[in-house]
């Protein structure tokens, strides 16, 4: 079984062990009597513990390898979202939570790292190309939860159902994989904790913009829609499978682009149609310029994250603490993002959200040299 189909389909199980589980929040709210309040609070423990990992999960990696992590680490993701969907008290979910994020973040630095590997070993990139079958995943797995919860079936069937699909595909894929070796002779030794360097925190910069607008849009676009134009509420809704289609096919082609042109010229031409997207966007006139606007920013941001992790495991010392580090400092800044696009909606307007992209996107422009291997 070759390492780039192992690889790609570590991806795709990563995001369809956990994807379902955002669709079954509501259902999970309502089956413990939660308010709005107590579940956010109780949610943070993904993100939370995700970052906790990030500390460590280079460690981990070094001593384990690749394999062994990702083999475990992708079904017991889908253990924990089962764990959630079965939680009887608050407390079991916070547990449940805690167990899914740091699975989540220890297989999600090891999938990487053992991309970057294999790009190296190949010569051949697959980094875009693995994000973009994670990015089908999650679609994949979001329609399949959609479709049960119109169906009538709970929660806890349709996510316990998901655990023996990933375990099944651990047992015959993952666990066969024949992990690429890490070159021990410029291995740099291991770090205790792994903390961001100057240099991640730079690509850390370029890269953030994508998430930022995906955040915007997956929280905002629908209200904007909504409340901006006059049409039926499905046509609204589209907005986001638009949006996660156009970025799913950037990074499926996102390697074919940057083996061509290379990384720095990928990431400044797509930038640029982000940048275009989001003006769009924010000025749209009509739904269906808003709705181009949202495709142009999908597709130009959709390899922002994958050439971020491809510089960051290429930028010496070992790949796993750059990726874990990087993944930290990301995180730390995601935290508080949400919250600003909310204030920036509330004090500006909903329109101002996709505005306010202009500026991350401009720096991601302005960073894109960085992405040169170094």
């Amino acid at each position: 079984m070759s390492r780039r189909f192992t690889i790609l389909f570590a991806f795709l199980a990563h995001a369809f062990a956990i994807g379902g589980l955002f669709t079954r929040i509501p259902d999970i709210q309502l089956a413990l009597g939660l308010g709005e309040a107590a579940l956010g609070l109780v949610t943070t423990a993904l993100p939370v513990s995700a970052l906790a990992m990030n500390l460590f999960a280079g460690r981990i990696i070094g001593a384990s390898g690749t394999r062994a992590v990702i083999a475990l680490g992708i079904p017991l993701v889908a253990i924990g979202a089962f764990g959630a969907a079965l939680a009887p008290s608050l407390a079991l979910l916070t547990a449940a939570f805690v167990v899914l994020g740091t699975a989540f973040s220890l297989a999600n630095v090891a999938i990487n790292v053992e991309a970057d590997r294999v790009e190296t070993a190949n010569g051949r990139r697959v980094m875009s190309r693995s994000h973009g079958l994670w990015a089908a995943g999650m679609l994949a797995s979001a329609l399949i939860g959609a479709a049960a919860r119109g169906a009538g079936v709970s929660a806890a069937a349709h996510l316990g159902a998901v655990v023996p699909l990933v375990l099944a595909g651990a047992a015959l894929v993952l666990w066969r994989m024949d992990a690429v070796p890490e070159d021990r002779a410029s291995a740099a030794p291991v770090r205790r904790l792994a903390l961001p360097s100057g240099r991640m925190l730079i690509l850390m910069l370029f890269g953030v913009s994508g998430s930022v607008g995906q955040v915007g849009t997956q929280t905002f676009s629908v209200i904007y829609l909504r409340d901006s134009f006059a049409a039926p509420a499905w046509l609204d809704t589209m907005v986001l499978p638009i949006y996660l289609a156009a970025m799913t096919l950037g990074r499926l082609w996102g390697d074919d682009w940057t083996e061509r042109w290379g990384a720095a010229r990928v990431a400044v031409v797509t930038t640029g149609l982000a940048l275009v997207g989001a003006g769009l966007a924010a000025v749209a006139p009509s739904l269906w310029v808003a709705l181009a606007g949202f495709a142009l920013l999908g597709a130009g941001t959709g390899v922002h994250f994958p050439l971020m992790i491809s510089a960051a495991a290429q930028s010496g010392g070992r790949a796993a603490d750059n990726v874990s580090s990087l993944l930290l400092s990301m995180g730390v800044v995601m935290l508080v993002v949400p919250g600003a696009l909310g204030l920036v909606a509330e004090s500006f307007g909903v329109r101002m959200v996709f505005a306010a992209l202009l500026a991350p996107l401009a720096l991601s422009a302005l960073l894109a040299p960085q992405l040169v291997r170094r």
